[in-house]
């Protein structure tokens, strides 16, 4: 079940399976997976255009598959997602995919701590903290 959850990118749901069957098969390797390491984080972006100032954040909660996404200034991040709130997400071919199938942003990368996404042609670094 752990497996399946894996592949089809819910992180947060098959992290906690496979932290309770660490010594099972290959279960600690999958839990070397990078994606693993947002579970429990929050990382933040902020701008300044003139007088215009952004601001973005993408909490990973440490339970289930849920994240809440807030923006400030939204028309900044191009999404007609409402902000502040929360929703069920996972992670498949490094997009960011919510409510259902709903591709918020592509993952250019992901280092542990910057999370490097693109929204178009818009290209965000995240930073955790």
């Amino acid at each position: 079940y752990g497996l399946s959850l894996y592949n089809d990118g819910y992180y947060g749901t098959s992290k906690q399976i496979f932290e309770k069957i660490k010594d099972y098969k290959n279960s600690a390797e999958i839990l070397n997976d990078k994606y693993f390491q947002l579970i429990g984080n929050n990382y933040n972006y902020s701008t300044s255009y003139g007088y215009t100032w952004g601001y973005m954040s993408i909490l990973f909660y440490s339970y289930g598959d849920r994240i809440n996404y807030n923006v400030f200034t939204q028309s900044l991040f191009n999404t007609n997602l409402p902000k502040g709130n929360e929703y069920t997400y996972r992670i498949k071919n490094n997009q960011l995919i919510v409510a259902g199938d709903t591709v918020l942003f592509d993952i250019v990368s992901f280092d542990g701590y910057n999370l490097v996404i693109r929204d178009g042609k818009n290209k965000f670094t995240l930073t955790k903290t």
